[in-house]
């Protein structure tokens, strides 16, 4: 119950105080292997720490190396597949997306004079329309993501002091880290304001029939609709970061009389980082590929190498998905801190109560 007074919220959750060795004396390497019984995961962490001094002064330092291996969340069966309660029986049951591989026409052709579309549409492996509805398959996007992510960091410090005289003494710190990690997640889901020529050459006469009667009202051949899909072809949603850590400080304290204490220092530090994220799409390339010349099957708009590509229910080519692709996004950047204290700490007078 006390801990709540001191640190208020923080300790609902219980506390933790760290006790550091500032004077730490000797030479020590560990070196530890963890791994999860289904043979995965594997964690190689090792390190070496060292510690000497006398009276008047001391240096401690470290040195670390950690490699860990990722697990995805398709490994395991109690995380293979997103889960979510029913609102009416209680019952767990399986919560996929409808962002489909195969594709959905979001708005129902409600919104749209005319045609007898059913409410949403879906598409069957050969392109062929159907309704999408309640019971229609949805796609379990857990299997991609990491339930542990890999992580690799090197990190090394010094810590020391030295009594430069009875009541002064002299502190430094000094730190560097290097850590690189990554995060996985489901293949993108495109969702785009589709526009498609009726005469497209890759449409089946199906899509172009359902195309023309329920998604054209003024008759212009362009179908208009809102359109949803997986884009399983482009691979999962990676990104990866690296950043480099410096800290140093280093500073005075000592004694002004028997109730008074301070402290001066000055601490710097910088982080460089690298943010790669991979497999990201342009949605403007996917809304260039759905118009095609019927004369020459090429892309109406051929700017940037257009592939153009049948997204309805169809697997897209691979030259498509790489048109598709925005490759590669690097984001650089660095952070600077400068902070300069004083700091004088002591009794200044006793209330009654103490």
């Amino acid at each position: 119950g006390g801990a709540s007074t001191v640190y208020g919220s923080d300790a609902v959750a219980g506390v933790v105080n760290f006790i550091l060795v500032d004077e730490y004396e000797g030479f020590e390497v560990t070196a530890q292997y963890d791994t999860f019984e289904e043979g995965d995961g594997d964690v190689v962490d090792l390190s070496l720490a060292f510690g000497f001094g006398n009276d008047r002064g001391h240096l401690t330092g470290f040195l670390n190396y950690q490699d860990r291996d990722p697990v995805f969340a398709g490994d395991r069966p109690f995380t293979a597949e997103a889960l979510r309660e029913d609102r009416f029986s209680g019952e767990l049951e399986a919560q996929g997306s409808g962002t489909t591989p195969a594709g959905r026409i979001v708005f129902p052709r409600a919104f749209l004079p005319g045609g007898d579309a059913p409410v949403a549409v879906t598409f069957d492996d050969d392109g062929t329309p159907g309704e999408f509805g309640a019971d229609s398959p949805r796609y379990n996007f857990q299997p991609d993501n990491y339930l542990q992510v890999p992580l690799r960091r090197n990190s090394a410090a010094l810590f020391g002091n030295y009594q430069l005289n009875d009541r002064v003494k002299a502190f430094g710190e000094i730190l560097y880290s290097e850590t690189t990690t990554s995060v996985q997640l489901a293949p993108p889901p495109a969702f785009v304001s589709a526009a498609v020529n009726i005469d497209n050459p890759l449409l089946t006469a199906e899509q172009a029939a359902l195309f023309s009667s329920s998604y054209d009202p003024d008759g212009d051949g362009i179908a208009d609709f809102a359109f949803a899909r997986r884009l399983v072809e482009t691979g999962p949603r990676q990104s990866e970061r690296a950043a480099d850590t410096l800290r140093a400080v280093f500073g005075l304290e000592g004694d002004i009389n028997d109730r008074w204490d301070w402290e001066a220092s000055y601490s710097l530090s910088e982080v460089n980082g690298e943010f790669i994220t991979g497999n990201a799409v342009f949605a403007s390339r996917f809304e260039q590929g759905l118009l095609v010349d019927p004369a020459t099957g090429e892309c109406v708009d051929p700017s940037n190498g257009c592939v153009p590509f049948n997204p309805f229910g169809l697997t897209i080519s691979e030259d498509a998905a790489n048109f598709l692709r925005a490759g590669d996004i690097t984001e650089n950047y660095t952070v600077n801190e400068d902070i300069i204290s004083f700091i004088v700490t002591g009794d200044a007078f006793e209330l009654p109560a103490g």
